[in-house]
């Protein structure tokens, strides 16, 4: 009799732990419905959207810019506050003149120094032509005399001396084309010299004259009226005084506010499917009871930080309203828009919660009379409320919002080893 018991002890585990093995592996045992909440499987519009934050520009503004006058590098030494109402011929930015002062001083000591040398080089040149015109007279007169006066008759002078004559007078002929061209010389050179000292000379000039005129555009004034925006740098920061700028360098703008645009921040890891053409809807901060439709005009090709110290990449989206309101839309504004990044008609999706993973795989508990069984799934695009279902389940099909094996009326020592191992999936893989 003990051992009778003893086999059907043993051929129960058996069943039990055949029964355990094959719900956990292909779902052919099921499980007992008792008060789970189940969802009916349907099909309809799948949205896919993203929320992403930014700011309004204005589509035309004037650039505010530095005078193109200015020689180099400067400093920035007063600008305008944004947002302040400035009005044409305003001075709304100054630059610090100390460079520019120093500058023209060192450029007048220059243009001095070249006066100078020009005149001493004037001088040293015709001391010299004196100099080298004197010792060609003299060669010249030399030759004229040893030519009017050299012995010449053989029949008066002897072989010797009419030799030694014709030396001589070869010897002043010499002497006068030595003494010419070092005159010709002398005199090129010396014009080489002026030249260089009159090239030193205009080059200062217009080092002073660049300096005068950075002197006068030392002022930025606004073109016209308006409100006053500061640039930003690629790290949203806004230009300061202090700062370095250079010629061209734009400043600030002022904007036209008869045309917006909303310039937005989309995460990298949310950015899939963004691109020109998605329709949002755009809110103001300060007016978030107004919506506005409008669309993606254009996306940045590449993510790239909003603040150098923290690693984390944006797209940037420039998205145009299909109507400006001048009335509650100003630059500068914060806003929040709503992107429809893919649209999905007819899709088969359940909510978030009805997908668990069981050894790393999705699945989804169906309902079937009275009980449960697995379903593997294959997940496609999901929403914030609803991840579509490419194969596993069909329409009509009821599933499980809640672990069945979490349920109070089902407790079966099959699903201990299983309760760890199956879990809600918020994320579809």
């Amino acid at each position: 009799m003990k051992r009778r018991l003893l086999q059907i002890g043993v051929l129960g585990t058996v069943l039990l732990a055949i029964g355990a093995f094959a719900f956990t592996r292909n779902g052919t045992s099921g499980l007992p419905a008792g008060d789970v909440p189940v969802f009916v499987v349907a099909r309809g519009k799948l949205v896919r959207t993203v929320v992403a934050e930014g700011v309004l520009k204005a589509t035309r503004a004037t650039s505010i810019t530095v005078p193109v006058n200015l020689p180099g590098v400067q400093r920035l030494a007063w600008l305008a506050p944004e947002g302040m109402a400035v009005h044409a011929g305003e001075v709304i930015a100054r630059i610090d003149p100390t460079n520019l002062e120093m500058d023209f001083a060192d450029n007048m000591d220059d243009l001095e120094i070249a006066r100078l040398k020009t005149v001493q080089a004037g001088e040293s040149q015709a001391s010299r032509s004196e100099s080298l015109s004197l010792e060609s007279s003299l060669a010249q007169r030399e030759e004229e005399y040893t030519r009017a006066f050299s012995p010449q008759d053989p029949l008066i002078f002897s072989r010797h001396e009419i030799i030694d004559s014709q030396i001589d007078r070869d010897l002043s002929e010499s002497k006068v084309r030595n003494a010419k061209g070092k005159l010709e010389v002398a005199a090129l050179q010396g014009k080489t010299e002026l030249e260089m000292l009159r090239i030193d000379r205009t080059r200062a000039e217009q080092k002073i004259e660049r300096a005068r005129k950075g002197l006068a555009a030392l002022e930025v004034r606004a073109p016209h009226d308006g409100i006053l925006l500061l640039r930003r740098s690629n790290y949203d920061e806004k230009i300061q005084p202090g700062m370095d700028v250079w010629p061209g360098m734009t400043l600030a703008e002022i904007p036209d506010p008869a045309t917006m645009q909303a310039r937005v921040y989309v995460l990298d890891a949310d950015a899939a499917g963004l691109k020109a053409g998605c329709r949002a809807t755009l809110r103001v901060e300060a007016h978030p009871d107004k919506a506005y439709p409008a669309r993606v005009e254009r996306v940045d090709p590449l993510a790239k930080r909003r603040n150098w110290n923290v690693p984390v990449e944006y797209f940037e989206a420039v998205l145009a309203p299909d109507h400006t309101d001048t009335a509650t839309m100003k630059p500068g504004q914060s806003v929040t828009t709503e992107i429809t990044l893919e649209e999905i008609g007819g899709a088969l999706t359940i909510p978030p919660q009805a997908i668990f993973q069981i050894e790393s795989k999705p699945v989804a508990f169906r309902r079937e009379g009275s009980r449960f069984r697995t379903v593997q799934l294959r997940l496609g695009s999901r929403s914030l409320s609803r991840v579509q279902i490419l194969g596993g389940l069909k329409e009509g099909d009821e599933v499980a919002l809640r672990d069945p094996r979490k349920s109070p009326s089902f407790d079966s020592p099959t699903s201990t080893s299983d309760k760890s191992s199956a879990s809600p999936s918020g994320e579809a893989p």
